[in-house]
């Protein structure tokens, strides 16, 4: 069922009202028209916090960070400081960015003028794992095995 809208040329507002109106008809049918819809599912908020270190606990260096991410996916660790965007490296980065954060107490600038990156990249690195594990992905797994190797 397809109806034919005339709509001609505005030459007064009255007009474009008119005009309008016809078009809202066309396309929003009258079982549309002053209802209301249903709104959408909140988005799923989540909040993640790092918890503070306790004094006496034992202090991780984000050096010490860098070498076990490297040696858990046999990379160097200029490899994960170098600006390489490939693929293969991502991840490896990423999870450095995000146990950098946890285990020690570097803020994203440190740890971004460690890594050579911008802090709002070592943020978004953090979020993406923290989220990853939230979501069961694989990489937690790796995540869990650096974290005991350095705690080790």
């Amino acid at each position: 069922m397809s109806q034919l809208v005339s709509i001609s040329s505005p030459s007064s507002g009255r007009e474009m009202i008119e005009n309008a109106a016809r078009l809202r008809r066309a396309f929003f049918p009258r079982t549309l028209i002053n209802r209301t819809v249903p709104a959408p599912a909140p988005a799923r908020i989540v909040v993640v916090r790092r918890p503070k270190s306790k004094r006496g606990q034992q202090q991780v260096k984000i050096a010490d960070v860098l070498d076990a991410v490297a040696e858990h996916f046999s990379l160097s660790r200029k490899a994960l400081v170098v600006h390489d965007r490939r693929r293969r490296l991502i991840p490896p980065r990423q999870i450095a960015m995000y146990l950098a954060r946890e285990m020690t107490d570097c803020s994203f600038a440190q740890i971004a003028q460690l890594l050579d990156r911008d802090d709002s990249t070592v943020r978004h690195g953090d979020e993406v794992i923290a989220l990853a594990i939230m979501d069961g992905d694989p990489i937690a797994s790796d995540v869990e095995a650096i974290r005991a190797r350095l705690l080790a």
